[in-house]
């Protein structure tokens, strides 16, 4: 009677993962992707960066004085910018956190470089370029994939329109 009572609970989940309302993860995702969905991926943290020399691309920082802190890597070359609030930082950059999601999102201040660079002295993180994103929860894709199917879409009628832009990073 045991064995027979977890087969019976097996097969309830078994249909629960057949429908869209109910399934999770991996179900979900191939329950969407027979209407064209996908889930949005993680976006990595992008954010400017000051030094007072170009260091060179894919310089690898983490945040003075942090301990658990992401990697941010030089993934846009510095160029020369002065600022006047930044004087002895006049070259202005972009680095990518190498952790996608929302982690790079709450660090700023000083960088320490995690390999030598000769000359560097000072590197600054400043403001988001690209605010970094999650994976997609379960509950967004099952609200999208309930619009997507809930609509007749067709010539570029509000229905598709909507679509479109849920589909869009942001």
């Amino acid at each position: 009677a045991w064995t027979i009572e977890g087969l019976y609970l097996d097969l309830a989940w078994v249909q629960r993962q057949a429908y869209g309302e109910t399934a999770s993860t991996d179900n979900l995702d191939m329950i969407v992707a027979e209407c064209g969905l996908e889930r949005k991926p993680a976006v990595a943290t992008v954010r400017y960066a000051r030094f007072n020399i170009a260091p060179p691309m894919g310089t690898t920082f983490s945040v003075r004085g942090v301990s658990d802190s992401p990697y941010f890597a030089l993934t846009k070359e510095a160029v020369y910018s002065p600022d006047e609030d930044y004087e002895d930082a006049p070259y202005l950059g972009e680095v990518t956190c190498q952790t996608a999601g929302t982690t790079g999102n709450g660090y700023s201040g000083d960088l320490s470089t995690v390999n030598f660079v000769p000359g560097l002295m000072t590197a600054i993180m400043l403001g988001i370029v690209t605010v970094g994103e999650d994976v997609e929860t379960d509950s967004s894709l099952r609200e999208r994939y309930k619009l997507a199917v809930g609509a007749v879409q067709f010539g570029g009628n509000i229905a598709s329109y909507k679509n479109f832009m849920l589909s869009q990073s942001g």
